[in-house]
């Protein structure tokens, strides 16, 4: 146990090494900076270069406490304190051999062999005597100082203590931080305790020469292990050099600040100037134990940095640049030279989708077994505990028996049920109520399934009232039917793959047929009673077919194209398979086409082209241009999406790329006659309601949908780019006539993504939504 009575009332002196211990900490190597006048002692912790006050009563005497309190810390900072305070009381003791103490101090920091920042303590313990005394001030010191350079004594400076402060002073002497650290310097005086210019510092370093500085000009360097460790332990060498230290080595005579090399003979004097600069520059870096940089350096390839992680690319520079010949195809020859034959064409952007992708399209009826899916990219069939050794007959077999149970029970739904009484009840409901279980609906963990592989492009409600049935289609023409009620779990989702691209629309008609149109400009009808995958329409491949609607009434569709031109759209009849007309309607591709419920004649169409516009199919032919819409309504951007009101058409749902989802009233168009609606009416009758639509690239855009229960027709859903996540169901007030609306975030625990796509059940209380992973969620 250490005696503090030990250390009280001893005189300490500046600069002398000293243990300080502060409350909380273990005793620290320090040196005396001066004395407190509230008993205690201001000293410069040495390792970590702070300056503190401790108690007198705190401060031990080096030697005699030297083996209590050097492993009190292990802390690099710690060691390194100890190991400069030891060198310097080393240094110190070696001096004071018959010598005074002003000397011994003035000694110790001129030939203290240790590094500049080691001697910070020492130059700042004897400020105080360098102002009185200024030994070692000669005319000498000034020129060595400007050889050396004004950059190099400012980071000397900085790394024993000095501080580079913003504002009127520059460069601050330790003593005077302690006083007055960043603030108005009043306190100090310019030219002593600090500088504003260079000069003003030159001539306080020639009659007050810092030990640091001195020693770098005027010290021999020695070969002694001790010095060696101090250089490795002093990472930045020079601010301005950046090149390996060179082998330590006697100095020869020649090797001095001041020499000069011998004239040469026929240069000219100012070329002499510029050699004899060169080679003093060269002289000081070997002083500090620099290599001068050579030009032969800069060929020198750099190391590329190792980087953790996967292998990165090559770097570009690497790669030796190859000037591009002329295109030989578009010089009509072909890669060997020869011509290219008169009858050929470019490839097609199906063709090279093909060679891409390794999806080929489709071509002719397909049997549902055919198109089942059970291995592939995002899909492994789970295997049972006890099944057999996998063979292609046992495969053939399994795939034929999944294909015609899904066809049973597929063929066995229908619209009136077991489940009409469900249904009733739901559309027995007055609007109040039916918002009150929408705002109930949970999503429970087994309503929650990966049905398709890809992202999800089209996703819709099988009308049945006996079970709910979803089916949703992906980028790579899968179609997924998802029975989240199935008591099999292995039967729950069934994948088929009728087409080669995306599927951007569904249909369930009122029988047992589900239509799917594809980006590959296919329409499919999954025909389950004859076990097949009927090809309704194929046209040309290098169109995409962006989006369809369906009218039963007629057996006809309409199919909204993006490429050639853009904005087309062409009406199909099913019965024949042949093409009607096909319009450009727009000046880019349509992006969604709906179908008014009571009135098939009248289409509403979406574009890019910030337009939706209002039609009617009997007057519609060769002859019809853009101009004779019955409707046009502006957009701030890109639309992405209309739709009639499931029950009267009387309002038109819109969503738009200039975050906004509008509700148009239609009451004033007359749908029977087909007049225009004049522009006026049709803008004054918008409801816009702010809504984050900005999905980005990697998901499909959003599609506001009503729900086809609503009463008066009040109520649709869209997604929601909210966090927690959740769907958006915007509501009227009930008997308000539609001019108010709120939305409710429909949230759970099980529902963790953002679903782009969401639909109603027709008949019952049921919301699904489909994500860009290929999951499906439902609510209930």
């Amino acid at each position: 146990m250490v005696s503090k009575a030990a250390s009280v009332k001893r005189e300490r002196e500046d600069g002398q090494v000293v243990w300080a211990k502060m409350k909380g900490f273990a005793a620290w190597p320090a040196t005396v900076t001066g004395k407190n006048k509230k008993g205690s002692t201001d000293v410069l912790f040495l390792g970590s270069n702070d300056v503190g006050s401790v108690d007198d009563a705190n401060i031990f005497d080096w030697a005699p406490h030297f083996a209590t309190f050097r492993s009190k810390s292990k802390s690099k900072s710690f060691l390194s304190g100890v190991a400069a305070a030891q060198k310097l009381a080393e240094s110190v003791g070696a001096a004071a051999v018959g010598t005074s103490k002003k000397r011994l101090k003035a000694n110790a920091a001129v030939d203290s062999p240790i590094s500049p920042k080691e001697q910070g303590p020492l130059v700042s313990a004897s400020r105080r005597s360098s102002r009185r005394s200024a030994p070692h001030s000669s005319p000498q010191v000034k020129s060595e100082l400007e050889v050396l350079g004004m950059t190099s004594i400012w980071n000397v400076l900085q790394d024993n203590g000095w501080t580079y402060a913003v504002g009127k002073a520059r460069l601050l002497h330790p003593p005077f931080v302690k006083v007055a650290p960043n603030k108005k310097y009043l306190e100090g005086k310019e030219g002593e305790d600090y500088f504003v210019t260079d000069e003003s510092l030159l001539v306080y370093l020639c009659e007050n020469p810092i030990a640091s500085i001195f020693t770098i000009l005027t010290t021999a360097e020695k070969n002694s292990e001790s010095s060696k460790e101090e250089k490795r332990s002093r990472p930045r060498a020079s601010p301005e050099v950046k090149s390996e230290p060179a082998p330590r080595r006697a100095k020869s005579p020649a090797e001095t600040v001041s020499a000069d090399p011998p004239p040469s003979v026929g240069i000219s004097e100012y070329e002499q100037l510029r050699l004899n600069k060169i080679a003093r520059n060269e002289a000081m870096l070997r002083k500090l134990n620099i290599q001068p940089f050579s030009p032969a350096d800069a060929a020198k390839p750099q190391r590329a940095r190792a980087v953790r992680g996967l292998q990165g690319r090559g770097r570009n520079d690497a790669v030796p640049v190859i000037k591009r010949e002329r295109s030989k195809r578009l010089a009509g020859k072909t890669p060997d030279g020869a011509e290219l034959p008169a009858d050929w064409k470019e490839p097609s952007a199906s063709s090279m989708a093909e060679q891409t992708q390794g999806s080929v399209r489709k071509v002719g009826e397909m049997a549902i077994v055919d198109a089942l899916r059970e291995e592939g990219r995002g899909m492994r069939r789970k295997k049972q505990a006890a099944e057999e050794e996998e063979t292609e007959e046992l495969r053939a077999a399994r795939r034929i028996a999944t294909a015609g149970r899904f066809a049973t029970t597929f063929a066995q739904l229908s619209i009136v049920g077991d489940g009409a009484a469900s249904a009733a009840a739901v559309a027995g409901q007055d609007e109040s109520a039916q918002q009150a279980a929408v705002c109930a609906f949970r999503c429970a963990e087994r309503d929650v399934a990966k049905v398709v592989p890809e992202r999800i492009f089209s996703l819709a409600f099988h009308p049945s009232t006996q079970k709910l049935l979803v089916a949703a289609g992906d980028k790579w023409g899968n179609l997924g039917l998802f029975d989240p009620d199935c008591a099999d779990e292995a039967q729950a989702v069934t994948l088929f793959t009728p087409h080669s691209r995306p599927v951007s629309s569904l249909y369930f008609d009122s029988g047992a047929k589900l239509y799917s149109s594809s980006y590959d400009n296919t329409v499919r009808c999954l025909d389950v009673h004859a076990e097949k995958f009927v090809e309704v329409w194929a046209g040309d491949p290098d169109d995409f077919l962006a989006y369809s609607a369906f009218d039963e009434s007629s057996s006809c569709m309409y199919a909204a194209y993006g490429s050639r031109q853009g904005g087309e759209l062409e009406r199909i009849d099913l019965r024949s398979g042949q093409s009607a007309w096909r319009l450009q309607l727009h000046a880019k591709k349509i992006s969604c086409v709906d179908v008014h419920p009571l009135q098939p004649h009248i289409l509403c169409t979406a574009s890019n082209d910030t337009t939706v516009k209002l039609w009617d199919a009997r007057k519609m032919g060769k002859k019809t241009k853009a101009l004779d819409a019955l409707a046009s309504f502006q957009h701030g951007r890109a639309a992405t999406s209309a739709h009639f009101s499931k029950r009267t058409g009387r309002k038109l749902l819109t969503t738009c790329y200039d975050d906004l989802v509008r509700v148009i009233d239609l009451k004033a168009l007359d749908t029977e006659k087909g007049s225009k609606l004049p522009a006026v009416t049709a803008a004054a009758r918008e409801t816009r309601l702010r809504h984050d639509n900005q999905t980005g690239r990697w998901l499909t855009n959003f599609r506001a949908m009503w729900d086809p229960k609503s009463l008066e027709e009040e109520r649709f859903v869209v997604g929601s780019m909210g966090r927690p996540r959740g769907i958006d169901v915007y509501m009227a007030t009930p008997g308000g006539g539609g001019g108010s609306w709120s939305p409710v975030n429909l949230r759970d625990e099980n529902f963790t993504t953002i679903t782009s796509l969401n639909a109603f059940h027709p008949t019952l209380h049921a919301l699904a939504g489909g994500n860009s992973s290929g999951k499906v969620s439902i609510f209930r």
